[in-house]
């Protein structure tokens, strides 16, 4: 059923002054931090700064640290007794009890206690048993296997995620576990990062995540305490790896493997086919957008394409980058999201210009919106996105995921949320989504998506007011990715993997023609430009893997 205009939605400027996004800051820093330790040469990235940031900046200079590292192995190095010693830390720190102790003098400020919200009448806003429903949830439990353990019935644990929902003000149980981390109900597993970081078995530090899911930092100004937690955390990793030398994750050996083609119709209805991008520069790529000529309110240059890949290194929690190149292949730069969680790149990212001229990405954490050409970076929704386009009304069409399934949420461009509709049961997303002009049937604007459930593709056709099925077909072999919708020509154009090609139907779900692909390139994302000229971005099979090499180097 769709939702009505939620108009008691906070914006994100009322939001800048939440204690989760504090917490998310010093997590940020802590894994920043790590990030320093294992890359010898860290490389200078453009990365966008957050909009409406009212705090101090994270720390991204970690010099001082990296040199009080060095300094601990140099100690290690002189004297191999100090080395044996060291392997009995952890087994001296058993689970952490005398960490307590340390932590407690570190922030003396924070210690004994707990931020927990509570009612107009004083009680507070969550139960026991609804606090344990939420800790189940965030360690990745279904409804099912928590009614399981619990030996009590599904529609008992589901009313309860409900109830926690009308409490919370949230529309989903991963929605209520961030606001009750920020509300000190549960830990946050920040130690999750040092393990990873580390790649070692750490001892049990999980009062550090207690440390972080109440610690606040309202009160402090400049980022001391941001420096001090990870220092100590990162110090407490190399104690629990001894002597070897963390994994360098961050230099990654990915196949260059991305391709872009122009397609250009010709009288006869066929396309003479161009590759403009050849292997060597893409890694991955996922998403494609071509900035009209509104774009260039936001600074963007008109006609440039914008296209999402991997990283040739992890940055700041950066996985993902955002790369243009002129219309004739000629790379310009690349850009990645910010240095903090919730506005970094992660995840399939998928690309679209809004009608004001912002670049909207999708991302693991939520959806993103771009501007001052690429430099600034708003968080829209924190919701897991799968694609997003613009209608003609300016409004966000955002194809979600979450482990409950999909479903399309419609936003304004500042992040209000209109409605929502097509929801999909678990298993299932949306690997594109695309609004059309009037729809011969309903007279209505419509939305096509195409749906993937359990490795079966369907094309759906809906109304755009009221989410309703109009019609829907499946497409055999279909790519999960981005799809194009001409509406003048009434023509969708979807990427498929077998054959590798684009199938082109007309909106009734007829199936025109197929345009072949080279051989050995798989379909990603198309992207449709006037006159209507196709962009295809695909990934060649055989590409071999390849030593890490920054894109900027490599056009050097």
């Amino acid at each position: 059923m769709p939702k009505p205009d939620n108009s008691g939605e906070q914006t994100p400027d009322e939001r800048s002054n939440d204690p989760d996004e504090l917490e998310a800051k010093i997590a940020s820093a802590l894994y920043l931090a790590g990030e320093a330790l294992i890359a010898d040469d860290v490389p200078t990235v453009p990365y966008a700064a957050p909009e409406n940031d009212n705090y101090s900046p994270i720390v991204a200079d970690f010099d001082w640290l990296k040199a009080l590292v060095a300094q601990f192995r140099q100690a290690l190095a002189e004297d191999p007794r100090r080395a044996e010693l060291l392997r009995f830390l952890p087994q001296g720190l058993g689970d952490g009890d005398i960490l307590r102790v340390l932590f407690g003098n570190l922030f003396p400020e924070h210690r004994n206690r707990r931020k927990q919200l509570h009612d107009a009448t004083g009680k507070k806003k969550l139960t026991e048993t609804q606090i344990e429903i939420l800790r189940l949830t965030a360690r990745g439990k279904t409804p099912t296997q928590i009614a399981r353990e619990r030996k009590c019935a599904n529609a008992n644990v589901t009313n309860i995620l409900s109830s926690i929902e009308q409490r919370l003000n949230t529309s989903s149980p991963q929605e209520s576990v961030v606001v009750a981390l920020s509300m000190g109900y549960l830990p946050f597993d920040i130690m999750n990062w040092v393990n990873e970081l580390a790649q070692c078995g750490a001892r049990d530090y999980s009062f550090l995540d207690s440390l972080v899911s109440y610690a606040s930092l309202e009160s402090s100004a400049d980022p001391l305490p941001w420096q001090e937690l990870a220092s100590f955390g990162l110090l407490l990793m190399l104690a629990s790896a001894t002597t070897q030398l963390p994994h360098d994750f961050a230099a990654l050996e990915t196949p260059l493997n991305g391709v872009l083609y122009r397609l250009t119709p010709r009288l006869d209805g066929k396309y003479d086919t161009q590759q403009v991008v050849g292997t060597g520069l893409l890694r991955n790529p996922n998403g494609l957008a071509i900035a009209p000529h509104d774009a260039s309110k936001e600074g963007f240059t008109r006609g440039n394409l914008f296209i999402a890949h991997d990283r040739d290194r992890v940055s700041g929690m950066n996985w993902r980058e955002i790369v243009e190149f002129t219309p004739e292949g000629t790379f310009v730069r690349s850009f990645c999201g910010s240095n903090a969680i919730g506005t970094n790149l992660a995840g399939p990212v998928r690309v679209a210009f809004s009608a004001s001229g912002a670049l909207l990405a999708t991302s693991n954490d939520g959806l993103l919106r771009f501007g001052a050409n690429g430099m600034r970076v708003r968080r829209l929704n924190g919701w897991c996105g799968v694609d997003v386009c613009v209608d003609a009304k300016e409004l966000l069409y955002h194809a979600r995921y979450s482990t409950r399934g999909g479903s399309i949420g419609v936003y304004t461009e500042t992040g209000r949320l209109k409605r929502e509709f097509a929801p999909l049961p678990p298993r299932a997303s949306f690997g594109g989504v695309r609004v059309g002009g009037k729809d011969e049937v309903t007279t209505r604007d419509c939305f096509a998506a195409l749906r993937v459930d359990d490795g079966v593709a369907m094309m759906l056709i809906c109304d755009a007011e009221t989410g309703d099925t109009v019609r829907c077909w499946r497409v055999p072999g279909a790519t999960n990715g981005p799809f194009a919708f001409d509406v003048q020509a009434d023509r969708l154009y979807v990427p498929c993997r077998e054959p590798a090609s684009i199938a082109v139907y007309t909106r009734a779900g007829t199936l025109q023609t197929r345009i072949a692909i080279s051989d050995g390139v798989v379909p990603r994302s198309i992207a449709l430009a006037p006159e209507g000229v196709l962009w295809l971005l695909g990934t060649q099979e055989n590409a071999m893997p390849v030593p890490s090499v920054p894109l900027s180097a490599a056009h050097a």
